[in-house]
């Protein structure tokens, strides 16, 4: 027995080559997925990502569009909700919901001209710290981010998903839309994500979701806080102009000066 087993041991195993490759591609591959897996794990831990989300979820609110259609949509002001232009497009009278479960109506909307953009101004400021932007330009591709919306609507309110920056310029070329100027995410969305705020991990916001493309929901699109954010005092300005009339006339109106004082002793 022992003359058969060295003699065995002595014969050399040939293994095809293509056998070893395959070893090799296995070994690699679960070593790549389980370092992956290890990375992003620790990556949600040191990003803090649950504390922002904490921080910044009472701002995020869900819109109703007179029954019909629904978004989602941030506060900006105390009085001042965004979201996309065709979550109220079409509509009236809206129904904005907290993150508390407060319900607030407005009828007064004004949209932009040239993107995918709305504001809802509410009756009343409310008791809830307004979402702080912060300009896309200067995001680097690959920056983490998460989006926060009600998908599919308020069975799903304020659900939270985390992704990366994908591509920081991009033209869906289509203006009907306004969508000439969006980065996109591969933070998965879906319908009823529209108008929702996408925010780094500074729990700023940089994007407003406006479109997605495909079935996967991993290809998503935003609109840059960078064309509105310095304008929100002459937004809200806009939403007095209807307590204003212009007076309609051929001829110059001519205002004389006026003292009150002088009035009273003529």
């Amino acid at each position: 027995m022992e003359t058969v087993w060295k003699k065995l041991s002595e014969q050399k195993v040939k293994i095809p080559v293509w056998a070893i490759l395959e070893i090799v591609v296995a070994v690699l591959i679960v070593m790549f997925w389980a370092r992956t897996a290890v990375l992003h794990s620790r990556s949600l831990v040191d990003l803090g990502v649950a504390s922002e989300v904490k921080a910044v979820i009472p701002a995020v609110v869900h819109i109703t569009n007179e029954g019909v259609c629904q978004g989602s949509g941030v506060l900006i002001a105390p009085n001042l909700v965004v979201t996309a232009k065709h979550v109220v497009e079409d509509g009236s009278s809206f129904t904005v919901t907290l993150n508390d479960g407060r319900e607030l109506h407005s009828d007064d909307v004004i949209i932009s001209c040239e993107y995918d953009l709305a504001f809802i101004r509410l009756a009343e400021n409310v008791d809830v710290p307004p979402a702080r932007m912060e300009a896309f330009e200067g995001t680097e591709l690959g920056e983490a981010v998460f989006v926060i919306g009600s998908p599919y609507g308020k069975e799903n309110f304020n659900s939270v998903t985390l992704g990366i920056i994908s591509g920081c310029h991009r033209n869906l070329d289509m203006p009907q839309w306004g969508w000439s100027v969006t980065f996109q995410t591969d933070a998965p969305i879906h319908p009823g994500n529209s108008g929702g705020p996408c925010f780094d991990m500074d729990g700023n916001i940089i994007g407003i979701v406006v479109a997605g493309q495909g079935y996967s929901g991993n290809v998503s699109f935003c609109i840059p806080v960078d064309v509105f954010e310095r304008d929100v005092e002459e937004i809200l300005r806009l939403f007095k102009l209807h307590e204003y009339e212009k007076l309609e006339t051929s001829q110059p109106v001519e205002v004389e000066y006026y003292s009150y004082a002088e009035s009273i002793g003529s």
